[in-house]
């Protein structure tokens, strides 16, 4: 069960709860932990996604499924919450 929080206490967590540069607001709100591109990239290859080539910029991997997925190369960079769950949901993890 979702639990609910008044605007001034998710205010408060938000302004306050800062461990290692990973919010409270993006782990436990959002329900995605923040994770770097390396990370993802184990996470998708442990679930059967290979690499396939090397771009200008990015790099393309194939799912379980056989969707293309485009990830960037800087493995200790931070992943926007937002891709994270795209391309969790492309690759089928999701």
């Amino acid at each position: 069960m979702k639990k609910t929080l008044s605007f001034a206490l998710l205010n408060f967590y938000w302004e306050h709860l800062t461990i290692r540069n990973i919010t409270w607001y993006n782990i436990y709100i959002k329900g995605v932990e923040s994770m770097t591109w390396g990370e993802l990239k184990r996470k998708i290859k442990k679930s059967g996604g290979k690499f396939c080539e090397h771009g200008k910029k990015h790099d393309t991997w194939l799912s379980k499924d056989g969707e293309e997925l485009r990830l960037g190369r800087h493995d200790s960079k931070e992943v926007a919450t937002g891709t994270i769950n795209k391309l969790l949901k492309d690759a089928g993890l999701k």
